[in-house]
């Protein structure tokens, strides 16, 4: 379990072929590295979590694969791990997932999130997200300020905004629906926060409501 000192936010780029990542971002002056496999009587999973790279340099961390276990197949077969970060509030991540399924909660400086085949869960996002998936769906819950641009060809997209923060919304389903329960708020967003969601989806479902109501 690989621990490094980060009194300041840092940078944090997340390469993992096949398994669950979580990245998490609380008030700490740490950085903790925990890669599990995803089924410890898979020797294969077992020795893929073995393979997986934490580097740190220069307040960038680096959580990767080797480059011989970087290709996949969608039709399974493929070695899995679970891979969990948790960093300082106001990091920026960059993270890239091609199967599987992928969470960060927390406030977040910025947040590029790519996965191949699989859903995206983002939790208590306080900053700009942007967000993309070939097939899955993707789930924003208690967003309070900044851009979400959310992007799926195929899954469903459920967007859930704080009571108190305001809303622009940019929502296109071309083989779907799209439903706003977004009710409208008297006076000025709380601390004057914002929520601009940018949301495309080819097949599938939009949602956009309050927190307590998606």
């Amino acid at each position: 379990m690989p621990t490094f000192q980060t009194p300041q936010p840092i940078t944090v780029a997340v390469n993992v072929p096949s398994g669950e990542v979580a990245v998490v971002a609380s008030d700490r002056t740490d950085t903790v590295v925990v890669v599990l496999p995803a089924d410890t009587s898979s020797k294969a999973d077992v020795r893929a979590a073995e393979q997986i790279r934490a580097e740190f340099t220069d307040g960038k961390l680096t959580v990767e694969a080797p480059k011989k276990w970087k290709s996949f197949t969608p039709f399974g077969g493929n070695p899995s791990v679970s891979v969990t970060v948790e960093v300082p509030i106001g990091s920026a991540l960059d993270a890239t997932l091609a199967m599987g399924r992928l969470r960060i909660a927390g406030e977040f400086s910025g947040c590029d999130l790519e996965v191949s085949a699989g859903d995206i869960v983002i939790e208590r996002p306080g900053g700009s997200v942007t967000a993309k998936t070939a097939k899955g769906d993707i789930r924003v819950d208690d967003a309070v300020r900044g851009v979400l641009r959310l992007d799926t060809s195929m899954g469903d997209l459920e967007v859930g905004i704080r009571p108190g923060s305001a809303a622009r919304l940019e929502a296109n389903a071309l083989r779907g629906s799209v439903l706003n329960r977004l009710e409208p708020i008297e006076g000025s967003p709380e601390g004057g926060a914002t929520v601009q969601v940018v949301a495309r989806n080819l097949y599938g479902n939009v949602t956009i409501g309050h927190a307590t109501l998606v």
